[in-house]
């Protein structure tokens, strides 16, 4: 099981542009273009952004609750 993890710092930038990333199920999720995404390729789990290769048919880890 993963371990909870506390925020320590975040970055406000107002020169980047965001991107709406539309899942099949209909979440909306706002992201620039270097924010990583667990994606499942293979059975294997990758960090993928924007930038290196994110792609329609992707499957996304998305977390629904902490508890």
């Amino acid at each position: 099981m993963e371990k909870k993890r506390i925020v320590t710092g975040v970055s406000v930038t107002n020169s980047k542009p965001v991107y709406r990333v539309i899942t099949e199920s209909g979440k909306e999720l706002l992201s620039t273009s270097n924010h990583p995404f667990a994606v499942v390729r293979e059975d294997k789990v990758f960090w993928i952004t924007l930038d290196n290769g994110l792609k329609i048919g992707d499957n996304l880890l998305v977390v629904d609750s902490l508890t």
